[in-house]
Parts: C-alpha cells; structure tokens; sequence
C-alpha cells in the first residue's frame, strides 16, 4: 500500500516469464503493471511505487511489444563474461588449457554465460573431448542440440522472425531489420546491436542457423 509519506514501495517478481504459459491472465496482468508504471510518471503519489521485474527472455517472439511492461523502465541484462573471467572459470573447473584453446573456445560462443557454462560442465566431466566439442557444437550431435532446437522451434513457428534471422546469419556483415524484428531477436539473445543493425551474437549461432534457416531466409 503507498502510504502518505516518502518510503518507497518495492514489488519484485521473479520468474516473471512463468504467467505467459497463462494468455489471458498475461494480457491483463502484463497490461496492469505497465498502467502503474504509467501513472508513476503523473502522480507523486505513485512514483513511489518500484518495480522489479526478472523474466527470461526467451519466450519473447510471441509478446506483444506495445503491451509488455519490460520495453519501458530500466532494462539490466546479464553481461558478457570477459576472456579473464572465462580463464578464472577453466580454472575453477579443473581443467589446464593453453592461451590457444581458450581463444578457440571464445571464437565460438563469445562470453555468453549459459553457452561457457555449459561447455566447461561437460569438457570437466569428460562428457566430449575439446575437439569433438568443437566439432559438433553447432550440429544436432553436439551439447547444445536441445539449446539450439529450443530457439529453432521458436523462429519456425514465428516466420517473419525465421526469415530475419536467415538474412542475420547469412550476411558477413551487420544488417538493417525492422525495429521489432531486430527488438526480439536481440531480446532473446541471439544477435547484438552494432548502432542501428545487428549481427549474431555468436559463431555458433551464425553455423547453426545458416545450416537450418539459410535455404528458408531468400524464400
């Protein structure tokens, strides 16, 4: 309750993603919080009120941008881990690599979290052998096949989204898409912004899409 006084008060929800398994509870839900936001930039007594949010945005092909509390506010996505941060992860992990082996494994999948997560899980385990990895991470044999299968899934079943990320994966420099498709692909994390164009935000996702959507984007 906003009292009369200058205490703010903070409601967080986590997981937030779980209510788009509900459409209309969503649409109603999604479209209340960004009413509050609204009036707390009217109303003294609202702007009290704080928001936290925390969603993955992995399911955001399907949201409707115009009625989505998360493109207003203040967006924090996790970062990218720098290549000092990954070798403090091979580390941890117990394996013993030289310069080289790191920088193969950075020119792949970048500083991406759940991607170098992953990858150092089952190379410390002896899941696959580093040059198998390297083989086959963007191929349906590799650790990344459900990952990977997850998004494909997604821009099949959304074929505006397909088709941009054909033309993506297929240019060897950054391209202009229209403002919501660029929007959510880069919400789900699979390009990155280079000023008003984007580029994939990995070479594995330039291999793994150019293999499953390159015939479709020129359709």
């Amino acid at each position: 309750m906003l009292t009369p006084d200058d205490r703010p008060l903070v409601l967080a929800i986590d997981n937030f993603d779980r209510v788009f398994q509900y459409p209309d509870l969503e649409i109603d839900f999604c479209g209340l919080l960004r009413g509050w936001h609204e009036r707390s930039k009217i109303n003294a007594q609202w702007e009290k009120l704080r928001l936290m949010i925390v969603h993955s945005q992995e399911a955001y092909a399907q949201r409707d941008i115009n009625q989505s509390p998360f493109n207003v506010g203040f967006p924090i996505e996790p970062g990218e881990f720098t290549p000092a941060q990954v070798r403090d992860l091979v580390v941890r992990h117990g394996l013993v690599w030289e310069n080289h082996r790191l920088q193969q494994l950075m020119n792949l999948i970048g500083g991406h979290p759940y991607l170098v997560r992953w990858a150092l899980y089952h190379l410390a385990a002896g899941d696959v052998s580093f040059s198998t990895f390297l083989e086959t991470a963007a191929t349906e044999a590799g650790i990344y096949s459900h990952y990977l299968r997850g998004h494909l899934k997604t821009l099949e079943a959304y074929p505006d989204l397909g088709q941009a990320m054909g033309k993506v994966v297929r240019s060897d420099i950054p391209i202009r898409l229209p403002s919501e498709e660029a929007f959510k692909l880069h919400s789900m994390g699979l390009v990155v912004r280079v000023q008003n164009d984007v580029q994939p935000r990995c070479l594995l996702y330039r291999q793994y899409f150019s293999d499953r959507l390159g015939s479709k984007a020129g359709a």
